[in-house]
């Protein structure tokens, strides 16, 4: 019998509580507020791998990684991959898929390498609840044909959280050259 208050109390503030939800949707029926404008479907969801993207020194490649699973990612984790030429990027997708570590096929993303077009990448793992890579340097000596990179991988907080970051650029006019990524370890922050 004691809870036979609470199953009414419980009904009741169902009762309100559906009543207000319907009342808040007959109050925005008339259209969507111009204050508060719709998001950009367009917009990517992860954001550019550095301001640099914009001044057309690279171009970031994620996609090209997107289709390969977790654990082939995890398995090659802070391995440096260079693709050169299409022979060099199927090469690439051929690694992951004879891992056997994905469910089924990796997603292939075709791209051109013409005009000298390199794609450079790993990723990273580590643990914690975020994970980024920043870029401390991008030097390229068009007389020497070297190009450098440093990047400096950190995590963010103590969360339990097994974390894989991508980073992959695409640059041009560099299938010659020497090129060198440096990574460094950054050292774990709690906030």
């Amino acid at each position: 019998m004691k809870f036979a208050i609470f199953s009414e109390l419980l009904t009741r503030s169902a009762i309100i509580a559906l009543a207000l939800l319907l009342s808040g949707c007959l109050m925005t029926a008339k259209g969507v507020n111009p204050a508060q404008p719709l998001p950009d479907p367009n917009t990517p969801i992860a954001p550019p791998l550095t301001p640099d993207t914009a001044t057309g020194r690279w171009v970031d490649e994620r996609e090209h990684v997107r289709g390969i699973c977790f654990e082939a990612g995890w398995d090659a984790a802070g391995q440096i991959f260079i693709l050169r030429d299409a022979a060099d990027h199927v090469r690439f997708y051929d690694l992951a898929d004879n891992s056997n570590l994905c469910r089924r096929p990796v997603g292939r993303v075709p791209r051109d390498f013409s005009a000298g077009y390199t794609i450079i990448g790993l990723w990273s793992a580590g643990r914690g609840c975020t994970a980024a890579h920043d870029v401390n340097r991008f030097q390229r000596d068009a007389d020497r044909q070297t190009l450098v990179i440093e990047v400096t991988f950190s995590t963010v907080g103590d969360c339990p959280y097994d974390l894989l970051r991508p980073w992959w650029i695409g640059v041009e006019g560099v299938a010659d050259y020497e090129i060198t990524l440096i990574v460094n370890e950054g050292q774990t922050l709690n906030p």
